[in-house]
Parts: C-alpha cells; structure tokens; sequence
C-alpha cells in the first residue's frame, strides 16, 4: 500500500514538473502577470515597476521587455497598451531602435 502511494505521489510530481517546464516554453512576451492574456494590466504592472511601487520576478522582467533592449520601462508599457488596443499586431522583437513601431 506505502509503494503504491509512493508511486502515484511521484507521479504526480512529475507531471506537475513537466507542467511547469511547459508554462515558462510558452510564456509570451507582454503577458507580466502569467494569466495568459496580454492585458493592460500587464502594462500597469510595468509602470509599477517602473515607479518602485512593485518589484518584477526575473521571469516577469523578461515578460515586460517587449522592446527587447534589456530594460524594463514605460516604453514597453506603452508598446503593451498599443497591442492591446490593436494599434500594433505583435510584440515580437522587431529590427531598429527600441520602440520603433510606435508612432504617436
């Protein structure tokens, strides 16, 4: 009976491992808060950030640099806000400067 709860403890074990190796291969860039969704709280989080009043995981920082030049600030906040409301069509690592596709 102790080998075969041992055995399904390891089980689940593993698959909650192997759940949470995918989750980070899957992780999108934009998405800060993990939800699955680029949203503008997503962009909120990276203006707290920004103004001290919160602090980012390493996972999230790679999450909020959607300027891709090793920063987090309110470029990339407002590069979010854009996608969001559809003025952008992705947050993929363009060529150029920081921030290149926003107009304003």
């Amino acid at each position: 009976m102790k080998k075969a709860l041992l055995s399904i403890l390891l089980v689940v074990a593993l698959v909650a491992g192997l759940a949470s190796v995918s989750f980070g291969a899957s992780q999108k860039a934009g998405d800060v808060d993990f939800d699955g969704l680029v949203t503008a709280e997503d962009a909120l989080l990276v203006l707290r950030a920004t103004s001290g009043t919160t602090n980012l995981s390493s996972a999230q920082i790679s999450a909020a640099d959607v300027t891709y030049d090793g920063k987090v600030n309110s470029v990339d906040a407002l590069r979010i806000l854009l996608y969001v409301c559809g003025s952008i069509n992705s947050l993929d690592k363009l060529g150029g400067e920081e921030g290149d596709d926003i107009i304003i």
